[in-house]
Order: structure tokens, then C-alpha cells, then sequence
């Protein structure tokens, strides 16, 4: 049983699609998102992922235990130049795989290096816990 972190690729789209339907939209009452905001098509959720993998200033991370995703961080850094120094995370781990310090490795992965992408020096973070 081996955990693997790392950048998400547009290959993930269906993985992070039963994702959300299983942790996210499952249980509306604790997240701020709404059901059809988040369940995209799967070439809405191939672009989504795609715009992550070209933005310099965001990225957005996978867990993958046993080929099938159980985490995901998304990070972006904010649009305005007096604001560029700060970001935005959000973090969700599946129901079933909550426990095992998933959440903790793939903040530790993102703070220690940002996958070589991120630079900033303030972070704020949106927490969901389900």
C-alpha cells in the first residue's frame, strides 16, 4: 500500500471526477461549493485540469493510493500584482482514507517545494472537513 503525491495530469480527470462525487458532492452540507459547480463534463474536467498544468502561479496535487485518488490540494496565487505574494489552498481527502495523515503529506509536499513551481510568502487555506 503505497501513497503517491504529485502534480495532477489531465489523465486524472475521471479519477478526480468519482473523487468529487464521492467526497464533495456527497455531503453538500460542508462544503461552500454547490453539486453543479464542481461535477464537471469530462472535457470541463480535462481543461480545469489543464489550467492548472499551465499556470505558473497555481497547482493542483493528487494522493493516489492503490491507483485511485483519495486526495487533492489546489493552490493559486492571487491575480493582483500587490497580492501576488499570497495564495489560496483548498484540501479534501476521501471519506475512507481520512485518518492515515494524507492531508498532512500532501500539505508537507506542497510547503516543503510547491512541485518547483510556487514562491510565496503568505498562504490562506479553505478547510472542508467531512
Amino acid at each position: 500500500m503505497s501513497l503517491i503525491i504529485r502534480p495532477a495530469l489531465v489523465t486524472d480527470a475521471a479519477g478526480i471526477r468519482d473523487f468529487l462525487e464521492e467526497t464533495i458532492v456527497a455531503e453538500t452540507r460542508f462544503v461552500i461549493s454547490l453539486p453543479e459547480e464542481l461535477l464537471l463534463n469530462p472535457e470541463q474536467q480535462s481543461a480545469w485540469i489543464k489550467d492548472y498544468e499551465q499556470d505558473p502561479d497555481a497547482i493542483l496535487i493528487v494522493a493516489e493510493l492503490e491507483q485511485k485518488i483519495v486526495g487533492v490540494l489546489d493552490f493559486k496565487t492571487k491575480k493582483r500584482k500587490r497580492l501576488a505574494h499570497t495564495g489560496e489552498f483548498g484540501i479534501s481527502v476521501r471519506p475512507g482514507s481520512q485518518d492515515k495523515k494524507i492531508g498532512q503529506k500532501m500539505l508537507d509536499s506542497f510547503f516543503m517545494n510547491g512541485h518547483g513551481r510556487i514562491q510565496v510568502s503568505k498562504r490562506l487555506s479553505s478547510v472542508f472537513c467531512i
